[in-house]
């Protein structure tokens, strides 16, 4: 019954004039239009979240992402380690876990890297989308974490992590978010 009374008032406004002045009239909302706390919970009550709110709960998740791949390396490393190092030295049996150890270990550090190279770009997006006045979200600080990987599962003495076959590491994260942000909005426009 309030939606038909709704729509009616806003059918009447409209026929008056109403919103012939509007700013951004037959526009699509973009981010930096959403700026004060009443458009966003008028979106929110009508279930539809702004594309920057989105991206925010993406890097929640992607951080928690992170974290748990830290984690996970850190008891598997513990399991695969110690059963390579428990058997005899020399042993084709301790070379041969060994070796799948290492393999394991450069697998597992581009994971972690990806992982963080995903959160930045994240953070770029929502740097760009976020309305202004908003905070400014600082990327993960790549090359600490990655040495904080290294420390805490460090390759044993002796011996070097294989190269995983076409794998490089990227010079420019933000030509790599710039990238990443042109394809999205590219994806974006084929949707609509």
């Amino acid at each position: 019954m309030f939606e038909r009374i709704a729509e009616r008032k806003i059918e009447e406004a409209i026929a008056e004039g109403a919103f012939d002045n509007l700013r951004g009239r037959g526009k699509p909302l973009s981010a930096s239009d959403l700026e004060t706390p009443l458009d966003i919970r008028i979106l929110k009550n009508a279930g539809v979240a702004p594309e920057w709110i989105q991206v925010s709960k993406e890097i929640e998740s992607l951080h928690k992402e992170c974290r748990d791949l830290f984690e996970r390396t850190g008891r598997e490393y513990r399991r695969r380690r110690g059963s390579a190092e428990s058997l005899p030295v020399g042993s084709a049996e301790r070379e041969q876990r060994m070796d799948s150890f290492l393999q394991w270990l450069a697998k597992s550090r581009v994971n972690f890297y990806r992982s963080l190279k995903r959160v930045n770009s994240e953070i770029l997006k929502i740097n760009i989308l976020a309305p202004g006045g908003g905070q400014v979200l600082f990327p993960c600080p790549i090359e600490k974490e990655m040495e904080r990987f290294d420390s805490a599962y460090p390759c044993p003495e002796g011996l070097m992590l294989p190269v995983i076959a076409g794998e490089r590491e990227r010079v420019s994260d933000l030509r790599d978010s710039m990238r990443m942000l042109y394809r999205y909005d590219i994806d974006k426009q084929e949707k609509e």
